[in-house]
């Protein structure tokens, strides 16, 4: 009786990655993600072409090495599966989201990404990773989570989230690779928790030493207006009650409230999934969740934008 594809003694890796043969439909991420991560992965596929899944088991990592890693995931259509009692967490969510399926059993883990470590490709601006995520179909509402908890802490999404979120996506998909990881044996289990190398980074999201700046931020700009990007619009008498709408709305990442004496009814209070384009306006206040690390100042029509006020929000 043939009990499908068994693990063969000696258990192979490519840096981070376990290669449990190719009998299998499935490459496992065990450990810390790396600047080397992404290439380490092609050499996976090069080598497994039938791998249709990524298992993932790690702690986070690198911003840039997750990224890359991640926009390899995408681009190759590879589907993503965190196992009962294994986690994702940190910059790993980057590469759970960026699943054509994906179906997550663990433990999924978001906080406050760090756009700070000495990685010149990790230096990308709060929007940018918003329009990365976006593009893997990540719900705004997770966005919104990962700005809004601190890069010291973890939100693990429960049950019922992961259901109303819709975080899993077409999981008939990994039925193969369900039943194929059910006949992985304990050694590779094992290794599954083993993390070869350095330890990963658990408190942020790059590499390097921990930021100082770990608490959420909203940081306020006046005669600034961003333009687009509303999921919703609402009528607001002063500033602070437009920026509390924005911080009690999950979904909203950044604000603009429009000021103009003369404009004496209607919406004014304009809450946003993102910054969208920067314009001057001079009747304007806007304000937006920032990353960790990232100092706030915008680049509008050439010119360098320093907040008004950072606000630390506990």
């Amino acid at each position: 009786m043939s009990i499908g594809p068994a693990f063969s003694a000696g258990i192979q890796r490519q840096g981070a990655f376990i290669i449990p043969g190719s009998g299998f439909d499935f490459a496992i991420l065990a450990g810390e993600i790396t600047a080397q991560a992404p290439d380490d992965f092609k050499a996976v596929l090069a080598s497994q072409p039938n791998i249709k899944t990524l298992v993932l088991s790690s702690d986070g990592g690198s911003m840039a090495g997750a990224l890359l890693l991640a926009d390899e995931i995408h681009q190759r259509g590879i589907n993503t599966y965190i196992p009962p009692t294994y986690g994702c967490q940190s910059v790993c969510a980057f590469a759970f989201l960026a699943g054509a399926a994906r179906l997550d059993q663990g433990d999924l883990g978001v906080h406050h990404f760090y756009a700070g470590d000495s990685n010149a490709a990790s230096q990308l601006p709060v929007t940018t990773i918003m329009a990365v995520l976006a593009a893997f179909g990540t719900p705004q509402e997770v966005i919104s989570r990962m700005l809004r908890t601190p890069a010291s802490s973890m939100h693990v999404f429960n049950p019922e989230e992961i259901e109303r979120l819709g975080l899993n996506r077409n999981p008939r998909q990994l039925d193969g690779t369900l039943s194929q990881f059910g006949q992985l044996t304990q050694d590779v289990l094992t290794a599954m928790r083993t993390r070869p190398g350095s330890q990963p980074q658990t408190t942020t999201a790059g590499s390097g030493s921990a930021p100082s700046q770990s608490a959420p931020r909203f940081a306020i700009y006046e005669g600034l207006d961003f333009y687009g990007a509303d999921i919703d619009k609402i009528r607001a008498e002063t500033l602070e009650q437009c920026f509390q709408k924005c911080v009690d709305n999950q979904q909203c990442s950044a604000m603009t409230i429009n000021l103009n004496p003369a404009i004496k009814s209607g919406p004014n209070c304009f809450l946003k999934s993102g910054m969208g384009r920067t314009e001057p306006y001079e009747h304007a206040i806007s304000g937006a969740f920032l990353a960790a690390g990232f100092d706030g100042v915008l680049d509008v029509n050439g010119n360098k934008v320093e907040p008004t006020e950072v606000i630390p929000l506990e």
